[in-house]
């Protein structure tokens, strides 16, 4: 496969251009050419500086397909990183993983804590913590034409104390519990 790169400074001269991929190799060539030997998603990103300093990049990604034109796998969903003890862990808002590429996929854990369980099938995970921990998860996903792999770390908090800042799904009331209050002082105040 062959990237194609340009640039150019109307006030000045350009004086480097850079491809880097996703494997951590580099080129300092305007059209590198590579080849694949296993279905992947490549991202390259092409910045060229200028005589001044400044730098701009663009980012190009590519699907490399198997011959027979199936995807790799890869997983555009991301998981909860929190959780109180006693209360069952979801993945995300409607508790399943979303990979995209050739299916049908299959879902495992290489990696969880104690009594974590997955179905194979959809990727729900099911665990209930019920201690304070930091626990680490390793997400495989396996299609036709390959795997992928997410890890994340969740945090288990005491039931009762507030929960850390984040995506603001806690039990605490949130922002809705901050309204009500403030309506019932409202209403309190106006009442003779």
């Amino acid at each position: 496969m062959k990237f194609q790169g340009a640039a150019f400074d109307p006030d000045g001269a350009v004086v480097s251009a850079v491809w880097k991929f996703l494997d951590g190799t580099m080129s300092m060539e305007g059209s590198p050419m590579r080849s694949y030997d296993t279905p992947l998603t490549e991202r390259a990103v092409f910045t060229a500086t200028d005589d001044k300093g400044l730098s701009s990049s663009a980012v190009v990604e590519v699907e490399i397909t198997a011959a027979s034109g199936e995807v790799p796998p890869t997983i555009v969903s991301a998981p909860r990183t929190s959780v109180y003890a006693g209360v069952p862990y979801t993945y995300d808002k409607d508790g399943l993983p979303t990979a995209r590429g050739t299916g049908p996929f299959s879902f495992a854990l290489a990696a969880s804590p104690m009594g974590a369980t997955i179905d194979k099938d959809t990727g729900k995970i099911d665990w209930t913590p019920t201690i304070d921990q930091m626990a680490d998860f390793k997400l495989d996903v396996t299609g036709k034409a390959g795997k992928a792999t997410q890890s994340w770390k969740v945090e288990v908090v005491k039931s009762g104390v507030a929960q850390k800042s984040g995506c603001g799904c806690g039990t605490d009331g949130g922002l809705l519990g901050v309204l009500s209050s403030l309506v019932l002082l409202r209403l309190r105040r106006r009442r003779p």
